[in-house]
Parts: structure tokens; sequence; C-alpha cells
């Protein structure tokens, strides 16, 4: 008979487990307060810390700076508690709800110095140590925690975010089973490590770990941190609310039409011997889009020479061009320049790439 340890394991299901977008930014504004996980083994740890427990170090601030280092931001290094708390540089989202949801990350503490003991999201590109051991980046791995009281409706499980203070605050428990309950409530478990040559938060990164889930009911539960679920609109079922205001159409303003100039395009661009829009083998076709309703499209080869011209006057956004050029012969394959001039309004240039399939006479 499996005991109460093994049966919290047991009930954390692959089916309950969300689809989840991870975003990873610069941008401070919307980074994560978050419990930081020690990932060596005990006995190794600093201050004998237990694996997956909290790190025994103290907190920091978004800077990466501690209590008592000049600079220190205590609004933010202080937030939660004053021990084991960093700054994910991001935040993880619930597709399927909208929640924002809490993150962990770890820290290898043995490996000391800037990179196992400073308390920051730091990984970097070293796979290996000189040894030949397994480094990956430092172990600085990213802990994603489904909003488990809303899974198993139990107010002792996981919340939605909360600034990591139940996660914190559980793990710090020396009782077995209050871990158990954080450990099952952990959704995605992903590594980082930098690309060797590259700054940290160079650029953003969004992860999406999609699965396939049946539409469900929501309501409230037990240990709900946010605003109360109406369900009296879709009965509970997933609802979701738009607007249109400020997209309404706008005429004889020339603002708004110089800005359209941008959304003209070219597609597939490039293309590659086939396109959707194409109706049988001896059909080639692309379209230009988002045409206005008077334009002239003027498609010239890289050496300049005037290809095709199209003069439009209809109340359609796209035109069709069969790839042949004003003599009704088949273009060679290569870059193309597109020029749209809209009169009274600007220009517009594209560069087109296509590749030329051989004609093909099966028919024949």
């Amino acid at each position: 008979m499996a005991g109460g340890n093994d049966l919290l394991i047991q009930s954390a299901k692959l089916t309950d487990n969300p689809s989840v977008q991870i975003v990873i930014t610069k941008n401070k504004a919307l980074w994560s307060r978050c419990p930081v996980l020690e990932q060596e083994a005990t006995g190794l740890a600093e201050g004998n810390g237990r694996r997956m427990g909290i790190r025994d170090a103290m907190s920091i601030d978004k800077d990466g700076r501690m209590s008592g280092t000049a600079g220190y931001n205590a609004a933010e290094g202080d937030l939660v508690n004053t021990r084991g708390m960093g700054w994910f540089p991001g935040y993880a989202i619930d597709l399927e709800t909208g929640e924002r949801l809490n993150v962990a990350y770890g820290e290898n503490s043995f490996w000391g110095g800037e990179i196992g003991k400073d308390m920051i999201w730091n990984p970097n590109s070293q796979f290996f140590t000189s040894t030949g051991s397994p480094f990956f980046g430092a172990c600085h791995w990213i802990y994603v925690f489904k909003n488990d009281r809303r899974v198993s409706n139990n107010a002792t499980y996981v919340p939605m975010y909360d600034e990591g203070r139940f996660v914190r605050e559980q793990l710090s428990n020396t009782d077995e089973v209050a871990r158990r309950r954080i450990l099952r409530g952990i959704a995605w478990v992903g590594s980082a490590m930098l690309v060797p040559g590259q700054e940290l938060l160079a650029t953003d990164v969004r992860i999406v770990l999609n699965v396939q889930q049946p539409y469900r009911k929501y309501a409230d539960y037990p240990g709900l941190t946010g605003p109360s679920i109406d369900i009296s609109l879709n009965e509970g079922l997933p609802l979701y609310r738009f607007k249109t205001s400020g997209l309404a159409t706008e005429n004889n303003v020339l603002t708004t039409a110089e800005n359209s100039l941008d959304l003209i395009n070219v597609v597939p661009n490039p293309y590659y011997a086939f396109s959707g829009y194409e109706t049988s083998r001896l059909d080639n076709r692309i379209k230009f889009i988002n045409l206005p309703q008077s334009c002239t499209i003027s498609i010239y080869n890289v050496g300049g020479v005037l290809v095709r011209k199209f003069r439009k006057d209809n109340d359609l956004t796209y035109l069709d061009w069969d790839l042949k050029n004003a003599n009704n012969i088949p273009i060679a394959g290569g870059v193309y320049i597109c020029h749209v001039d809209v009169p009274g309004v600007g220009e517009k240039v594209v560069k087109w790439f296509g590749v030329l399939r051989p004609l093909d006479l099966q028919n024949f």
C-alpha cells in the first residue's frame, strides 16, 4: 500500500500540466520574484542546504545586490523574505487561463563565486568543467509551477503567482508532506545556457510549451488568490473578451494612409516553386496584399529593367501576378524589386525572391 508521500507524487498527473509561455526579458518591470533552489547535494551545499530546498543565502534585489551592498534596493531585496529569494528575468503564463504562474530557478552553490553563490540567474555557456564533469552552465534550471490549487481544488497546494511566497514558505518547512505538495506542483522544468560569445539577456526569448487539453469549466476554488471567477456569462467555460476601439476605418486621413503603406507586401516571399494560391500544375501565382483602391505596381529585375507593370483601380485589396513578364513569358528565378506607387500618399518598395519550377507537360 502506498504511503501518504507516495500518493502525493502519484497524484501529480501529466494531464494536469497546462500550456505555458515563458518569457525571458531584460525589462526588469516584468521580472518575477521567486525562490532560489539549491541544486547541490546535502553536505556539499552552502550552509549544508538541502537539494531542492531554499538556497541558504541572502536575498537579492533586481541588480543582484545583497543587503549591506552599496545601492541595495531594500524594497526589491527584502520582498517576501530577506533570505533565499531572487529575481527571475521574466515571467510564466498559463496559456489556458491567462494566469501568471510562480517560477523558481536553481543555483549550485558548490561551484561558488559569481556563478554559484551570487543568487542571480546567470547561466554561462560552459557544458563541462575542466575535469570533464557535467556543468551545464552551472545548473541554473528553471522551474514553472502550475496553479495547483485550481487543479486539485485544495488550498494547501501551490497558488497562481504570489511572488513565490507559498513555495518559499513550504520548502523551508521540515515537514516532508509540505515539501512534496510543492514538488508535485512543478509543471515544467527546463535548462538554459548562454550561446557562446553572446551577452545574457541581449534579446528577449519566448518559450512556448503546448499540450492538448479538453475544454474545462473554471470556478472559484479553495485558496483563490486572484479575483473571483464569474461563471454567469459562460457557465465557467473559457471566455475571451476583446475590443475594437481604435480600429475604426478612417477616411481621407493622410497620416493613416501613409502608415498603411507598411502593410503592403508580397506573399509568399520567398517563393519556392509553389504557392497555396495556385490551382493547377500550369498555374504560377503570387499576390500583392493590403493594397489601396488605386495604385501602380512596377516590377523590376536587379538590373533595373521593367519586367511587368500593373495599374489597379478597384475595391479588391490584393492583386495576382502570374510570374510572367509583359510579353507573357515566364520570368527567371531570382530577386525582383516591386515598387508600389499610391497617388497622393507615397511609395512602398518590396524585394521579392522566387525559385521557378520547370514547366509540367504531364497533361499534354
